[in-house]
């Protein structure tokens, strides 16, 4: 059983975008279920005893412009993940981004980014949303970030799809443990372990700031219990990995 999910705006009115979605879901059901769970497998699959793998489908919903997605449930902690099914491949997601997935769709071409506005980034295999910040805290919300600024952020975003930090945050993760216990993760540990919440640019002078930095990325992580975790680039490289400073992670 499949619950079915429209996006309305107020009437009781399907669109014809919504019909063309579900008629183009029905075809295409089956291979979505088994691609599905090919990439739940390489995702989640990891050194922890996870054995069961399966995403089970509980929702399907459309909005308005035809994007559409499955809502499901993880196996093997009962947690629900979104799964996108309208973008070409199968993606996981955050639950919340499918249904504001149009935002997504636009961030591959927005050019004009302010503070507080989110970016989605393909994070460890799943499509999550992180908060864009600037370092100097006086500034409002909703001031617009510089050329250079946005050149930074898409760059960030592009490292963290690209998957090249991943030995590095296991590397990490993993000295964390070796000092307390036997735990080792691997890639596909990490969507469980580390949980990203912004990516911050720092433009300041260099000459204000002792320890300067391009940009950092901040977040949870469960090594590092209540001392979060940030990662740091200058010149666009990578500087440090490290728990978090105080009064930087909300």
């Amino acid at each position: 059983m499949l619950e079915i999910l429209l996006e309305t705006n107020g009437t009781d009115v399907i669109t014809t975008a919504q019909r063309e979605a579900y008629t183009e879901y029905k075809k295409k059901e089956k291979k979505f279920f088994n691609a599905m769970q090919v990439k739940a497998k390489d995702t989640f699959r990891g050194a922890n005893g996870k054995d069961d793998y399966e995403v089970v489908p509980q929702s399907l919903y459309i909005d308005r412009d035809g994007n559409y997605g499955w809502i499901c449930e993880k196996a093997w902690d009962g947690e629900q993940i979104a799964v996108i099914l309208s973008d070409g491949d199968v993606k996981l997601a955050d639950t919340d981004i499918l249904y504001k997935y149009k935002e997504v769709i636009a961030d591959k071409t927005k050019t004009r980014w302010k503070v507080s506005d989110n970016i989605y980034v393909s994070v460890f295999g799943v499509l999550t949303s992180l908060k864009v910040d600037r370092a100097e805290s006086f500034l409002y919300d909703d001031d617009l970030l510089s050329s250079k600024e946005v050149e930074l952020l898409l760059w960030t975003r592009d490292v963290l799809e690209s998957d090249a930090l991943v030995p590095y945050v296991t590397d990490y993760c993993n000295m964390i443990y070796s000092r307390r216990s036997y735990k080792r993760l691997e890639k596909t540990d990490l969507p469980h372990e580390v949980e990203f919440k912004k990516i911050t640019i720092d433009q300041r002078a260099k000459s204000e700031v002792e320890d300067w930095t391009d940009a950092y990325i901040t977040g949870d992580c469960v090594c590092s219990q209540n001392e979060g975790i940030k990662i740091e680039f200058k010149d666009k490289c990578l500087l440090n990995i490290g728990t978090n400073e105080p009064g930087i992670y909300e």
